[in-house]
């Protein structure tokens, strides 16, 4: 890891302690992009529908009150139905009101001079098509006639050095199921799933 690149735990801190042990402040900045991916699969583990919601985050400790640019990709369009053609093309995005657009149309380029604390400097949706992190294959058979089987296997999709977090699976079942047993093939350390019978849904 790069000396000047922060674990990502180390956003985690408090406000308070961003002083050095001389008791000065530290000029140190934290930026993450957390983005919550929701994607439908029908019973064949295909794709219906895809979206992104993402968050740019900034949890600052400067001093001085300096003023920060941001660049974004310049290839960067906002709006589907914008006529205009990029590589990434967001349905719809905010900012935080300490950011200045005076350059966003021609470079892409945002400047603003951060609030302390932690803030989100944009937030956005994409529900453009994007490969899934996660593919689910389901396998449905009826063992009787009021029991049936249903196996749900997960592969990851990730590239080496990325994870995912919180992940969450909801499997819908017909409203005259009565009652539901879980059961994992494998001991997966941190995962667990439990029937939810008014809303008819096992959540993984």
């Amino acid at each position: 890891m790069n000396s000047n690149t922060k674990p990502s735990n180390a956003s985690n801190i408090p406000i308070g302690l961003g002083l050095a042990k001389s008791g000065k402040q530290k000029n140190e900045i934290f930026v993450d992009i957390i983005e919550r991916l929701t994607v439908l699969f029908n019973s064949s583990g295909q794709v219906i529908n895809s979206s992104i919601d993402g968050s740019i985050l900034m949890k600052s400790f400067l001093s001085g009150n300096p003023e920060l640019r941001l660049a974004l990709n310049e290839d960067l369009v906002i709006g589907k139905d914008s006529g205009m053609y990029g590589s990434v093309i967001l349905d719809d995005c905010n900012f935080h009101e300490c950011v200045h657009l005076d350059e966003f149309e021609s470079s892409r380029t945002l400047h603003f001079i951060p609030p302390d604390g932690e803030f989100s400097v944009l937030n956005y949706r994409i529900t453009a098509d994007f490969p899934a992190p996660f593919r689910i294959y389901p396998a449905i058979e009826e063992s009787g006639p009021y029991k049936v089987d249903v196996v749900c296997v997960i592969r990851a999709d990730i590239p080496d050095g990325q994870s995912g977090t919180n992940v969450t699976v909801k499997v819908p079942v017909p409203r005259a199921t009565a009652s539901v047993f879980l059961e994992f093939a494998h001991d997966i350390p941190g995962s667990n799933a439990e029937y939810l019978p008014n809303e008819k849904k096992i959540v993984w």
